[in-house]
């Protein structure tokens, strides 16, 4: 039976130790060259696991393109243990599993921290954009803090971090060049509409000076409202989607350029900038997204599993007042 690449640790057992939960085995592995159906773990012969039938051929199961082996007759022990319901749902949806624990990540906040400190590999990210998603065992598990896997939804993705972090810069220093730019731009344009105001009123001064035979006098216009300086743009994109779902029909623009900053790069020779700029990866512009939400200096403590416990009982309170309320 050919089997997938070996992994080091499967996602399944990175979320299990991560939450604390124990591998569920019914059946032990008969014969070498075996791995689980799911995540693609090596199962040598004799390993504890599970029949991989009562999952796979389930007829409400729909990722079997997801498989490491359609082949394989076995399950490991932490795929069936992270199966249920429960790990399909928030926190456990959206979180980064470590060695020290899983970390809920909820918001770009949180995303954020864990992008600029990046956990002790190996670690688990995982972002579910929909209700119910399996999740954990088609998990991506990182090995470099540079080179972050992640899965969004349905996509998984890779985020080069030192390229990431050089696009965050390059791109603050686009948009305060470019609003300066503009600025100037808009000042030049001022300026020569009361230049040919001027003229025009100096050419009807010199007509009306010569049907009287008289002098013509100092001819002067208003000055008009001056341009303001423009504050920055949050970025150079049309936009930078959160929650990546390829029916919303702003997804279509996810990391394009905008016109105007591809026009001001080429005009003041920012060809760098440029390249950089356009050659993100999914992912990367996912990230960016993210970091941009906030100055990356008030970043100074990570999220945790506290945090989302503390936020979900405040969720339930409101919404039990809001019955009371109704009630009453």
């Amino acid at each position: 039976m050919s089997k997938p690449k070996h992994q080091q640790i499967s996602p399944s057992a990175l979320f299990c130790r991560a939450i604390g939960i124990p591998p569920v085995a019914s059946i032990e592995v008969e014969g070498d060259g075996h791995c689980c159906a799911l995540c693609g773990l090596d199962l040598p012969n004799g390993t504890p696991a599970n029949p991989a039938a009562r999952r796979v051929d389930s007829a409400t199961f729909n990722n079997r393109r997801d498989l490491a082996s359609k082949m394989s007759p076995y399950i490991c022990g932490d795929c069936e243990a992270s199966w249920g319901d429960t790990y399909r749902n928030p926190p456990y949806s959206c979180s980064i599993s470590t060695k020290d624990g899983l970390f809920p990540i909820f918001s770009r906040q949180d995303i954020s921290w864990f992008l600029v400190n990046p956990p002790e590999p190996p670690f688990m990210m995982q972002f579910s954009n929909a209700r119910m998603q399996p999740m954990i065992w088609r998990g991506m598990v990182t090995f470099d803090r540079n080179f972050i896997q992640i899965r969004i939804g349905e996509v998984p993705m890779t985020i080069r971090r030192p390229v990431l972090l050089k696009a965050y810069e390059r791109n603050r220093l686009v948009t305060e060049a470019y609003a300066e730019w503009e600025h100037a731009r808009r000042l030049e344009e001022h300026e020569e509409a009361r230049r040919q105001l001027l003229q025009k009123a100096i050419e009807k001064a010199d007509a009306k000076a010569a049907r009287s035979g008289k002098k013509r006098g100092e001819v002067s216009v208003k000055e008009g409202k001056i341009p303001e300086r423009l504050d920055p743009y949050r970025h150079v994109f049309k936009s930078l989607e959160y929650n990546m779902k390829a029916t919303e029909p702003q997804a279509l623009s996810h990391g394009i350029m905008m016109p105007r900053f591809e026009e001001f790069l080429r005009e003041t020779g920012r060809t760098d900038d440029l390249e950089l700029l356009n050659s993100l990866s999914v992912g990367e512009y996912w990230a960016l997204g993210a970091l941009l939400k906030q100055p990356l200096d008030s970043l100074t403590h990570p999220p945790s599993a506290d945090r989302w416990i503390v936020l979900n009982e405040a969720k339930k309170a409101a919404k039990a007042a809001a019955a009371e309320g109704e009630v009453a």
